[in-house]
């Protein structure tokens, strides 16, 4: 096949195509004219020289190498395109963080938890005192209640639907004592 003879550069570009390179005539001949494709005397070329091009010139496969990367670009930016008019809506309507506000939200709700459970125990002091009322053998329904308010908390913690930190300065807060 190598000895070939194509017998000009339309023949290689259409020698090349059907061998499964993408390769545009344009190219093909600008390539020829600064002498990166070896051309006879007589405008021939021979199939070896054409596939030695190619190859130079990495010229791409679609059909050995994958899919054109112009296409996939192309799909790419249409799949991009389609999320954000799918994800634009549902930003708007609050139900998504950006990630850089994730790591703050997660520490405000932290902070409620730990807050929480400290009011809760407070709250309820007198009721866990007067339930283990000092006798070891009342310590397991201590624990029990004490159980009641970490679920309790648990819970609220968990919720999604209702939550809301109010965050001060504190240098303004120190600045005014």
């Amino acid at each position: 096949m190598d000895d070939q003879i194509l017998r000009n550069k339309l023949e290689v570009v259409e020698y090349l195509q059907r061998r499964g390179f993408k390769i545009a005539k344009s190219k093909l001949y600008a390539d020829a004219k600064k002498g990166l494709l070896r051309v006879q005397a007589d405008d021939s070329v021979y199939a070896g020289d054409a596939e030695a091009y190619a190859r130079q010139m990495n010229l791409p496969r679609p059909d050995m190498d994958g899919p054109d990367p112009a296409q996939v670009e192309a799909a790419q930016l249409e799949k991009s395109e389609l999320e954000k008019r799918e994800f634009e809506p549902e930003q708007e309507q609050g139900k998504y963080i950006p990630k850089d506000q994730l790591a703050l939200e997660l520490a405000s709700r932290a902070g409620v938890l730990d807050s929480g459970l400290r009011a809760k125990i407070k709250e309820r002091d007198r009721d866990l005192v007067h339930t283990a009322g000092g006798k070891p053998e009342r310590v397991p329904e201590f624990v029990a209640q004490m159980m009641e308010i970490l679920d309790e908390q648990m819970n609220e913690f968990c919720r999604m639907d209702r939550f809301q930190v109010v965050f001060e300065d504190t240098e303004e807060v120190e600045n005014a004592d």
